[in-house]
């Protein structure tokens, strides 16, 4: 990300700084005796002493301030709109991860899931897709769901459980993102329709279908309550493929060229489209998709999209994101630059930036 603004290092007054929407950064560096290929940290210089040192951009970028959380070196994160991160572990194990307090709280560890056969490695970088809370962390009663393995299955869990649930997986299978809308968690299939869970508390959890597709053709979708709307946002991309021999082997770039956005009406259960987000700006990548007043925020543009990378083919192969800011109003994207992210480390192909919402 740009480097232009002034940046933060020591942090004398971190615990007070005011509510502000950050993506994160962290320095690609090769582990030692981890038995992994890559270690990530969130370093400014590329050495032993970086003590897990993380860079957080607002929105807008006119901030850029960095802190040490040796707490998570070498965790693979997501972001939630609660001021927490979900953290995967070299060890593991899942938990939640406040960046201003420092405060953990433990999730059943990736092994309790209908664990695959994937090395260490694979499993911190691709085990879960994505993530959505019912809540924040500190409530008793806060589920988080997941999306994981290759087959982009579903499961929950809550903290102090044993190990996580999973979803009838017949009806919850290759899904694309999930939400919590008005008591009940949500989520897309890849061909776009809806489906709803049901019975968590049950010993048969399961997923029924709520609503049709209102879109083909679209390989990345997500879902959202925009302000009281369970709206579904496509987002249109292109891709290159690198061949040899005819065959192609494997995606080399991805840009995001713009998105569609459809709101539900619950009753009838028919997709309609919208052409603005109105007063709100929406966050999506590699996080917990959400929406804020974007009056209540004076880095972020009302009616535009900001988007991180949640393409791990894309950045786990060649170290690129795509990173910008979609505008509703003029359909345009600014693009935000990463080259001084490589220039000062804080570039990794093991966990990409994300969107975290400090509260």
């Amino acid at each position: 990300m740009m480097r232009s603004a002034s940046v933060s290092k020591g942090f004398p007054d971190w615990a007070n700084i005011p509510c502000d929407i950050f993506t994160t950064h962290c320095k690609q560096q090769n582990a030692h005796n981890s038995g992994f290929d890559s270690d990530c940290r969130m370093a400014e210089k590329e050495d032993e002493d970086s003590n897990g040192m993380r860079c957080f951009c607002t929105a807008s970028e006119e901030k850029i301030m960095e802190r040490e959380l040796p707490e998570i070196q070498g965790h693979r994160c997501w972001g939630t709109p609660y001021g927490w991160l979900i953290t995967l572990g070299i060890d593991l194990q899942i938990r939640f991860f406040n960046p201003l307090s420092r405060q953990s709280i433990s999730l059943p560890a990736q092994p309790t899931f209908n664990t695959f056969n994937l090395d260490h490695e694979k499993l911190r970088r691709i085990f879960i897709r994505n993530i959505s809370l019912s809540s924040n962390p500190t409530s008793p009663d806060c589920i988080v769901m997941a999306i994981f393995s290759s087959r982009r299955l579903l499961g929950f869990a809550k903290a102090g459980d044993p190990a996580w649930r999973t979803i009838d997986i017949n009806a919850a299978h290759m899904l694309e993102d999930v939400t919590y809308f008005r008591g009940s968690f949500y989520a897309l299939h890849s061909k776009g329709y809806l489906i709803i869970c049901q019975d968590l508390d049950g010993p048969s959890p399961k997923a029924v279908e709520f609503a049709k597709s209102p879109v083909k053709g679209y390989p990345i979708k997500y879902l959202v309550d925009l302000g009281g709307e369970l709206c579904m946002i496509a987002r249109n991309i292109n891709e290159e493929y690198e061949e040899g021999d005819g065959v192609v082997e494997t995606k080399t770039w991805i840009q995001t060229e713009g998105f569609e956005i459809f709101k539900l009406d619950m009753q009838c259960r028919i997709w309609e489209k919208m052409l603005s987000l109105g007063d709100r700006s929406l966050f999506l990548g590699n996080c917990c998709t959400f929406s804020v007043l974007a009056a209540d925020y004076p880095n972020c543009n009302s009616n535009c999209i900001y988007f991180t990378d949640d393409d791990s083919l894309s950045w786990y192969g060649t170290g690129d994101y795509d990173i910008g800011i979609y505008n509703c109003d003029n359909k345009k994207v600014l693009r935000l630059p990463v080259s001084d992210d490589h220039e000062q480390g804080f570039h990794s192909k093991f966990s990409p930036p994300l969107w975290i919402h400090l509260t």
